[in-house]
């Protein structure tokens, strides 16, 4: 009777304790979506892991609200290394991972099922992890993820909808889930924005393939811009890498002055966040929607999106995205080919940017402790869907 009588109790002071949840992160990029799903499931209670290399540990800012880490000191094409993080799992006793990424390398930790742990990833590009294209070694690794894991997460209504009928097919769940928080960074005192100054960011570093800078320089060089703008690239770049940018930008002969760069030099953190929290209008520079150089279509999600969100400063974006609901209530859109115009009547539209900024704070969307319970009962099952 008394056995009974304390296993009982075991039974009940186990289920009493946290769980353990791990966050996989085993590419060099994306770390800026594990911000908010370190925060979620810290603030909700539960002890959180962090498994990945040391370039995106060196990322995280809240490494005090993790319970533990394990960071990668070899090649991945150490076959060991992929026991010894399925030792480490084992070992703190796991009961959910998150992928954060997947790739080739997650596939190949997942080659073999984890024995009573829930698996959830999130996707950050659909069409190329959802589409093999022909490539047998990515349909392997599709193969793989899907036999694995039952339950993914995009970014954006528009991703979700784009994939509800794949998603469907192949009898896995799918959610879109918000990451927009952003850990506090100390402002730097030399960055303040003087009263007379309209400042627009451009956030992110500078790549040809991911932004359009050449439309929006060869656009300034015909028509100046509004005398109050600051333009703030707020990225590095690489003349040897794109050469063009460094052309254009000599040609308008405002570097300096009205366009702001960082050549080379790395942004901080603090530097990036103390230009954002004070600009007036985010510029995401997308390619329009569904051109041949648009990267994102309705598969793939822009991390601009998120400061947007965040930060609940509205964002000016080219009229082929205002279909898309997710970007309808904090987005302004300008006609193709009218950038420089549109951005040049914004010193005079202070009071629609104020109206969007109140709609943002008001939207449950943009509500941290709403996002973050929907974020929880997706990622711990504690929802039907």
């Amino acid at each position: 009777m008394k056995s009974k009588k304390n296993d009982a109790l075991r039974k009940i002071s186990s289920m009493n304790k946290p769980q353990n949840i791990a966050l996989i992160e085993l590419s060099r990029s994306h770390a800026e979506t594990l911000h908010g799903q370190i925060h979620f499931l810290a603030e909700s209670g539960y002890n959180v892991h962090l498994i990945t290399n040391k370039r995106v540990l060196s990322l995280i800012e809240e490494k005090d609200r993790l319970s533990g880490t394990y960071v990668s000191k070899r090649g991945w094409r150490k076959v060991f290394e992929f026991f010894r993080i399925r030792r480490y799992i084992r070992k703190h006793k796991i009961s959910h991972i998150v992928v954060n990424t997947p790739n080739k390398m997650v596939s190949i930790l997942f080659l073999f099922p984890f024995r009573k742990v829930n698996c959830t990833c999130l996707v950050h590009n659909g069409k190329d992890f959802f589409e093999s294209g022909g490539n047998a070694q990515r349909a392997m690794f599709q193969k793989i993820m899907l036999r694995r894991v039952k339950k993914f997460f995009v970014l954006s209504e528009y991703m979700k909808n784009a994939l509800s009928k794949f998603a469907k097919k192949n009898n896995f769940k799918l959610e879109d889930l918000l990451l927009f928080y952003q850990p506090k960074f100390n402002s730097l005192p030399s960055i303040k924005k003087p009263d007379n100054e309209f400042w627009i960011v451009v956030p992110g570093s500078v790549e040809y393939k991911r932004r359009d800078y050449i439309s929006l320089l060869n656009a300034i060089r015909k028509e100046p811009l509004h005398p109050s703008i600051k333009l703030i690239i707020l990225g590095r770049y690489k003349q040897n890498i794109f050469p063009e940018f460094q052309t254009l930008l000599d040609e308008t002969g405002l570097e300096g002055k009205q366009i702001i760069t960082f050549g080379k030099e790395f942004v901080s953190n603090e530097m990036f966040h103390s230009y954002v929290q004070q600009s007036d209008l985010i510029l995401p520079l997308m390619y329009p929607s569904g051109s041949k150089n648009d990267m994102f279509g309705r598969y793939k999600f822009s991390g601009t999106f998120n400061i947007s969100f965040g930060y609940k400063t509205p964002m000016l974006l080219d009229q082929s995205f205002d279909d898309f609901e997710d970007l309808k209530n904090c987005s302004f859109f300008h006609e193709t080919g009218d950038l420089v115009k549109a951005i040049n009547a914004f010193p005079n539209r202070k009071q629609e940017l104020e109206t969007m900024h109140q709609t943002m704070l008001t939207d449950p969307r943009f509500d941290i402790q709403y996002q973050m319970k929907k974020y929880v009962d997706f990622i711990l099952d504690k929802t039907q869907n």
